[in-house]
Order: structure tokens, then C-alpha cells, then sequence
């Protein structure tokens, strides 16, 4: 009986919460009157609300959205639909029309955050962007717009530390002196002449083309391409106190 009583009481406590869900707001559904076209004019609804977002083409097989505002403040994106084309019978050539769709993929571009602005603001600077003359930066697929966000957002701050402090050779100290080696274990010559300047690394910051992820125990890194150079930057927060170190290194060190 003592059991049936604790079960009682257990269920008592749990049972209206799917009351609290239910309660959720719900969105009236977009466009309910499509539901009732015929499925040609349906079609035709559907793609002129396509057409008015595509806006340029990549390249040869691609095609990219207008710019909007992500679900990041000051974090621009748009979407790359690539075009899956098929073989030809005899296997020799690519087909002239294609098939399907390859994949959708988003690029972002990072406006620099000001705590001044409103979401509103943001949203008007993304969309006043034209698409075909800014730089975008891709990203790995198991990172979202927060990830970009906060790594383009590190980035920016690396950047300005590293400017005001031009002496340091990037890959081979980091920010406050400290040594570093490479994936090896070996140290870095910090009189390398291969090794960028800090003048050179804030130059590079802006060639940024991919944003990924990296692991670290006790901190957080970053994942950057800068032309040729596969970037890592890590903040450290053991011991108490902050630590940024900036490694470099050209082709992959993924």
C-alpha cells in the first residue's frame, strides 16, 4: 500500500505537465489558402516564392538565396542550393539538365557585433547586402549559426589583441608569450621566417572562407581556412585566467 501511495503521488506531480505543452503557441499555417488551388497553380505560387529569393548564381551549378539575417545577431547568411546532375549512358560526360538537388548549404557573413543595434537594424543590414560582393564563410556540417557566430565573434576579438601586440610571431607563441608546439610535440623556432606576423595573421583574418569546429579539453577552439593556412584558436580558461593561443599551419590539420 505504501508503494501505491508513492505512486500516487508521483503521478500527481507529473500529470499535468503535458498541460504546460499543450499550452504552447501555435502558428497559423503559411499560406492555408494554397490548400484549395488546383496543383498547377499551386506549383506556379510555390516557385514564384522560389524566384524571389534566388538571386545569384555561385557557380555553374549552384545558385544562392538572398542574404537574411541568421538567428544570430550581426550574423548575415544565405543558402547554396547545388544542383545534382547525371551521368551520361555512355558514362563519358555529365548531363546538360540535371536531376535533383545535391544539397543546400549556408554561407555566412559576420557584420561585427555593436551593442547599439536592434534586431531590426541587423535585419535591415542583411538584406541590404549584396550577396554578389561581400565575402561569405562556409562551415562544417555539424555546426549551426550559434557555433559561426560565436567563432566569427572570437575571431574578431583575437584580431584586435593580436593588433596590439605586433611582435608576436602567431604560430609559434601565442598572445601572452607562452610557447607552442606543433601536432607533433615539436616546438615551434619562433624565429621561423615561415611564421606569420601579427600583421600578417590580422591581414589573413579577413580570407576567412571556413568556420569548424575543434576539440579541447578545458576551453574552446575555433576552426578557420585562410587561403592556404588551416587555423586553430584556442581560449584556455584553466588555472583561473584566460589564455589564447593561435596555431597555424599550411594544408590540412584536420
Amino acid at each position: 500500500m505504501r508503494l501505491f501511495k508513492r505512486y500516487l503521488i508521483l503521478a500527481s506531480v507529473i500529470g499535468p505537465m503535458p498541460s504546460i505543452a499543450s499550452a504552447a503557441v501555435r502558428y497559423p499555417p503559411i499560406h492555408p489558402e494554397r490548400q484549395k488551388m488546383s496543383p498547377a497553380d499551386r506549383r506556379d505560387a510555390v516557385m514564384a516564392d522560389l524566384e524571389s529569393i534566388l538571386t545569384s548564381s555561385t557557380t555553374p551549378t549552384s545558385i544562392a538565396t538572398k542574404p537574411r539575417l541568421s538567428s544570430e545577431e550581426a550574423l548575415c547568411r544565405r543558402d547554396v542550393i547545388q544542383l545534382a546532375y547525371p551521368r551520361t549512358p555512355n558514362n563519358r560526360a555529365w548531363a546538360a539538365k540535371p536531376d535533383g538537388i545535391n544539397g543546400v548549404s549556408p554561407e555566412y557573413h559576420y557584420l561585427g557585433y555593436a551593442s547599439d543595434r536592434s534586431w531590426g537594424d541587423w535585419k535591415k543590414a542583411c538584406e541590404q547586402l549584396n550577396g554578389d560582393k561581400v565575402a561569405w564563410v562556409t562551415a562544417s556540417t555539424d555546426v549551426g549559426d550559434s557555433f559561426v557566430s560565436d567563432a566569427l565573434g572570437r575571431l574578431a576579438g583575437v584580431v584586435a589583441d593580436v593588433r596590439k601586440n605586433p611582435s608576436v610571431l602567431i604560430t609559434c607563441v601565442d598572445i601572452d608569450g607562452a610557447p607552442i608546439v606543433d601536432l607533433s610535440g615539436t616546438p615551434l623556432d619562433p624565429t621561423n621566417s615561415a611564421c606569420p606576423s601579427a600583421a600578417s595573421f590580422a591581414d589573413m583574418s579577413s580570407t576567412v572562407s571556413n568556420v569548424r569546429r575543434c576539440m579541447v579539453q578545458g576551453g574552446e577552439c575555433y576552426g578557420f581556412t585562410m587561403g592556404s593556412w588551416d587555423v586553430e584558436i584556442t581560449i584556455d580558461f584553466s588555472g583561473g585566467k584566460r589564455s589564447t593561443r593561435i596555431q597555424l599551419q599550411q594544408g590540412s590539420i584536420r
